[in-house]
């Protein structure tokens, strides 16, 4: 009976190895892509704008990193507070509202969204490195 025991732990042992081998090899098994990537993404869209002293609307965001307009804010948060511990103008304030072209209410509560997209204007970004590569 002893080698019966010791012919299924090897058989066992032998499939288990073999079925784990294969699906690390399977295309199912691939790694989505990182946030980060997006915060990044977002980040040079915002540069971007600033220097050319324009705003860019939510569904402009959200084309670049491939999401709906309404799941930019859970993006734009990180930024932004990246933004203010770094005491920089807030790049968050460059996003709009497409029918409006306003930014979101959590901008207007900060202050006049006017100044603010002046300070996000002429900040020299190109002297700042893209914190989310």
């Amino acid at each position: 009976m002893s080698k019966i025991r010791v012919a299924c732990f090897w058989t066992c042992s032998l499939l288990l190895a073999t079925l784990l081998a294969a699906a690390a090899r399977s295309p199912a098994r691939r790694v989505p892509p990182r946030p980060v990537s997006r915060l990044f993404t977002v980040w040079e869209l915002l540069v971007d704008a600033a220097a050319a002293g324009r705003t860019v609307t939510y569904a402009q965001v959200a084309e670049r990193i491939g999401g709906a307009p309404s799941g930019v804010g859970q993006q734009l948060r990180p930024v932004e507070s990246y933004c203010r511990r770094n005491n920089l103008p807030l790049l968050t304030a460059l996003v709009v509202r497409k029918g409006s072209g306003r930014p979101g209410r959590h901008i207007r509560s900060i202050g006049d969204p006017r100044q603010l997209q002046r300070r996000v204007w002429s900040q020299d970004w190109s002297a700042v490195p893209n914190p989310f590569a």
